[in-house]
C-alpha cells in the first residue's frame, strides 16, 4: 500500500498506534529524507499483523491520507504444510526405531552407527520443525509493506520581507564598519610598535639621498669666466 500524507513524522506515529491496536508488530522502518527541497520525503514501514486483522489494519492505514495504490498477494502453503507434516511424522517413527535398536545389546560399532543415524534424524526433525513453524506463522500473520509519501516537497523557507532585508543589510554594514575600525586600530598599534624601525629606515634613506646629492654636486666643474680681448 502506498499512501500520500501531509506529514511523514505524524503519520509514522499514527502507524505505530494502529499496529499496536491491531496486536501487530513493526518489522522494519526506513525514512528517506530528501537531500534538497525539490524531492518529496518518503518512508517505508514493514508491518506484521494477525491474519484476521489484515482488512481492518489496511482500512485504518488508508485513512492516513490519499491511497495511491493497494495490492494484495496470497500464497497457498497448504501443500507445503501437508508435505512437511508427513515428513516430520516419518522422521519421528525412524527416531523411535533407532532408539529401540540402541537399547539392544550389540557391538560398539553398531551402537556408534545407530547413534550417528539418530543424530542425522534429529537434525532433519529440527529443520522440518522450523519450516513448519515458519509456514504456520505465514498462515497466522499477514505482512504489509506500507509506503508513506509526503504530499508536497520539503517546505522552502519563505523570502524575507523588505524591512527584514533592510534590517539585515544595516546589521551587516554596521558590523563591517566595526570590523574596519578594529582593523585600523590594530594597524595603528602595529605601526606604533615598529615606529623605531621606521625612523631608522627613514633616517638611512634621508642620509643616503643627501650624500648622493653632495657627491653629485662635487663632480660638476666650476664655470670659467669669459676671456677678455
Amino acid at each position: 500500500m502506498s499512501v500520500v500524507v501531509k506529514s511523514i513524522d505524524a503519520s509514522t506515529k499514527s502507524v505505530t498506534d494502529i499496529v499496536k491496536k491491531q496486536q501487530g508488530d513493526i518489522l522494519g522502518f526506513q525514512n528517506q529524507k530528501p537531500p534538497d527541497s525539490s524531492i518529496r520525503q518518503t518512508a517505508t514501514v514493514d508491518i506484521r499483523v494477525p491474519q484476521e486483522k489484515l482488512e481492518t489494519t489496511l482500512d485504518a492505514l488508508a485513512k492516513l491520507g490519499s491511497v495511491q495504490n493497494r495490492g494484495l498477494t496470497a500464497e497457498d502453503v497448504t501443500t507445503k504444510l501437508v508435505d512437511s507434516e508427513a515428513r516430520l511424522k516419518n522422521l519421528r517413527k525412524s527416531e523411535e526405531m533407532v532408539l529401540k535398536i540402541m537399547e539392544r545389546s550389540g557391538s560398539v560399532a553398531d551402537v556408534l552407527k545407530a547413534a550417528q543415524e539418530l543424530s542425522n534424524i534429529r537434525e532433519s526433525i529440527e529443520q522440518i520443525d522450523a519450516q513448519l513453524k515458519s509456514l504456520r506463522n505465514q498462515v497466522a500473520y499477514s505482512t504489509i509493506n506500507l509506503t508513506l509519501e509526503a504530499a508536497v516537497s520539503a517546505q522552502q523557507e519563505p523570502e524575507p520581507s523588505l524591512s527584514l532585508r533592510v534590517q539585515e543589510t544595516w546589521g551587516k554594514a554596521t558590523h563591517s564598519v566595526g570590523e574596519l575600525t578594529l582593523g585600523l586600530f590594530a594597524l595603528s598599534i602595529w605601526m606604533l610598535a615598529y615606529s623605531p624601525y621606521f625612523l631608522v629606515i627613514g633616517a638611512g634613506i634621508y642620509g643616503f639621498n643627501r650624500f648622493k646629492k653632495q657627491h653629485s654636486a662635487a663632480k660638476v666643474p666650476e664655470a670659467k669666466p669669459p676671456a677678455v680681448n
